[in-house]
């Protein structure tokens, strides 16, 4: 409910208080009248957001000063001004008149062009110091609405403000006009309450053909698909009143009116029956309903004779009406954009995070088959060398079964969707005009959508879906919110091709393609790492270098495959005499090294003792090799920080020990410094 304000101590016209309390309801706008000197009568559905500015003194003063230049200057001018206050919000002020003579203003608007049109409200939040979660729920409470319907509203205004006013002059002629519009606007509440277009319509038909007596009428709504007129709703008249394809704009019934934007009168009952209406039917009025630009429907008095003063006010009624309606239209847009907002949104957060192939492509057939409500659906992958799809995933009672399926590109409906690329959503399997085939009697519908799956363009599977819940039919928006998964999912796969190859790369890049171990870029690394967590947390690490005795001679004398073949051996050696927490690396040639997280040194040299004798006692099957102690290594041991206090230095230390270790006779351990 609106909240009407009057101060007692401001006259203002009898009547006007429940008028503009109603035109405010209708049009889904705050209004305020003032009089003639510029003192506020009366103010309806002031905006929570305005009373939060208003109740800064700063705030008031720029409201005063801003919608006050607007007012004045519209009575000077005497017309209509539209313009955007210092919040940002759209308003207008319109002069009223009376015989002439300026009799007051009105002030309207306080809406929102856009839903994200908010910059200058979060300014000012800032620049008022006012509390940022109220402006917000403030916001949130705005109507919507464009310059094109704010300016109409502005003209209906003041209309009916100058009629109010004028009556008030105690002029009489006005007196019946006043109270029947008073009558139409008083249903300002009831249209504000009506939150679905359908239930609008309803509310129109019933308001006009009750307060002006009507015989028989109905509501034709315009079809944006087809851009045909169809009956919507009758009042006093059969459904079936017209044919179930509609009017056409370019109906003579309807021309005139669409095109003049006023109504058309007609008596011709040829002309009449020949575009649908039953024979007999003497006479109708065509109104239009319009909101800016669009024309939203027609409303069809049947065999009702209506004076000039009642074509008049059911005219202004219209044009109110359509704003209502228009309202409501903007409402179920902005919450099915919302809807779909968030569904993407939450798609997008569940795709996101997942890295393989396998798990983006079973979380969108998950999505697919919740958003449409199917009871029934597979998943086919497409095989582009042998050019057959295989089902991979399927969901219902034929589960088992479908899992065994495949059939050839071109083949049936899948077939087809993966042939072309293009969704297809079949809302009767038996009167589609392209297919004609019968129901399968697995399915409890003949309904189904059936849509390809994308990745750079180019199908890579299919998704069908069948049995929708309730065992209804699959529509338009069940194959819009079907193909936002898709979209999504085109995205997430290319993201998981790209993070698995990018992951391979940097695989590559720390990995000895010979061997297998980490490479000598990956070690200085780890070493920078193992030394910062030391500085931290004052815990220690040691390093090995290992070398091989006497390799040279054996990859000279057998050749380089074999010593390939050894270094490999050995480097699976070391890895299974190491423990799980230590990293193996190949340095270079046949030289390797290890880090020992959270070891001190004498721990090391025990581990590479181990190490040393776990490769002096293997057996390595290869040409040249005896059948065990064949092959021997020296190792240098280095301690951080007791030997060492940067990586550099440590990996010179650990060398230093390695070649007292070689120096020594080879086939042993050595520590720096010892």
């Amino acid at each position: 409910m609106g909240h009407f304000q009057r101060p007692d101590k401001d006259p203002m016209p009898n009547g006007w208080g429940p008028v503009q309390e109603s035109l405010g309801r209708i049009a889904g706008l705050s209004l305020a009248t003032f009089d003639a000197v510029g003192r506020e009568l009366a103010a309806t559905d002031i905006p929570e957001l305005c009373r939060l500015i208003g109740s800064e003194p700063e705030g008031r003063r720029r409201c005063a000063a801003w919608c006050g230049r607007h007012r004045e200057l519209a009575a000077t001018e005497n017309r209509t001004i539209f313009y955007r206050c210092h919040a940002g919000l759209q308003c207008f002020a319109a002069p009223v008149r009376v015989g002439g003579r300026p009799a007051g203003s009105l002030l309207g608007g306080r809406t929102l062009e856009r839903a994200g049109d908010v910059n200058d409200i979060e300014a000012l939040t800032r620049a008022l110091d006012l509390p940022a979660d109220a402006m917000r729920r403030a916001v949130g409470g705005l109507a919507l609405g464009n310059q094109r319907l704010l300016l109409r509203a502005a003209e209906l205004a003041a209309r009916a403000a100058e009629a109010i006013f004028t009556a008030d002059s105690h002029l009489a002629e006005e007196r019946t006009r006043t109270a029947l519009l008073t009558s139409l606007l008083s249903l300002g509440a009831d249209f504000a309450r009506e939150r679905a277009p359908h239930e609008v319509h309803a509310m129109i038909l019933d308001a006009a053909s009750v307060l002006f007596d009507m015989h028989r009428s109905c509501l034709l709504v315009h079809d944006e698909d087809t851009g045909r007129f169809r009956l919507r709703t009758a009042f006093g008249a059969p459904a079936g009143l017209l044919p179930a394809a509609g009017l056409p704009a370019e109906s003579p019934l309807l021309e005139h009116a669409l095109r003049e934007r006023a109504p058309a009168v007609t008596a011709d009952r040829a002309r009449i029956s020949g575009q649908g209406f039953p024979p007999g039917t003497a006479s109708l009025v065509v109104f239009p309903l319009f909101a800016g630009e669009t024309a939203l429907g027609v409303l069809c008095v049947i065999d009702t004779p209506l004076s000039e003063e009642e074509t008049s006010l059911l005219t202004a009624f219209c044009q109110m009406a359509a704003l209502a309606l228009s309202n409501a239209l903007l409402r179920e847009q902005l919450s099915r954009s919302t809807r779909e907002l968030e569904r993407s949104n939450r798609i997008r957060e569940r795709l996101t995070p997942l890295r393989s192939w396998e798990e983006v492509i079973e979380a969108v057939f998950n999505e697919a088959i919740l958003l449409a409500g199917a009871r029934e659906a597979s998943l086919m992958l497409f095989d582009r060398s042998h050019r057959t799809l295989r089902v991979m995933q399927a969901h219902g009672t034929h589960t088992a079964v479908l899992r065994a399926v495949s059939i050839a590109a071109g083949d049936g409906i899948a077939g087809r969707v993966a042939a072309d690329g293009r969704p297809l959503l079949i809302e009767d399997l038996a009167n589609d005009a392209h297919l004609h085939r019968p129901q399968r009697p697995r399915y409890r519908t003949a309904s189904c959508i059936v849509v390809p799956l994308l990745m750079r363009g180019r199908v890579i599977g299919v998704i069908n879906l069948a049995d929708k819940d309730a065992d209804a039919a699959f529509n338009a928006e069940d194959l819009s919110a079907v193909l936002m998964v898709t979209a999504h999912a085109s995205w997430a796969l290319q993201s998981s091709a790209l993070h698995g190859r990018m992951s391979a790369l940097r695989e590559q890049a720390v990995t000895d393609s010979l061997t297998g171990l980490f490479n000598r870029r990956y070690l200085e690394t780890r070493l920078r790492e193992e030394a910062g967590r030391v500085r931290r947390h004052g815990s220690a690490f040691t390093l090995m270098m290992i070398d091989l005795d006497n390799f040279k001679p054996y990859n000279d004398r057998e050749g380089h495959p074999a010593g390939d073949a050894l270094l490999t051996a050995v480097a699976r050696v070391i890895r299974t005499a190491a423990r799980d927490t230590d990293l193996v690396v190949r340095y270079g040639g046949d030289e390797f090294a290890l880090v020992s997280p959270e070891t001190q040194v004498d721990e090391a040299l025990l581990l590479a003792e181990r190490i040393r004798r776990a490769v002096a006692t293997h057996s390595f099957d290869l040409p040249g090799m005896p059948a065990a102690g064949g092959l021997t290594l020296s190792v240098g041991v280095a301690g951080f920080p007791v030997d060492a206090d940067d990586p550099d230095t440590l990996v010179r230390a650990a060398d230093a020990a390695l070649y007292a270790a070689k120096a020594a006779g080879r086939n042993r351990v050595a520590r720096t410094g010892a």
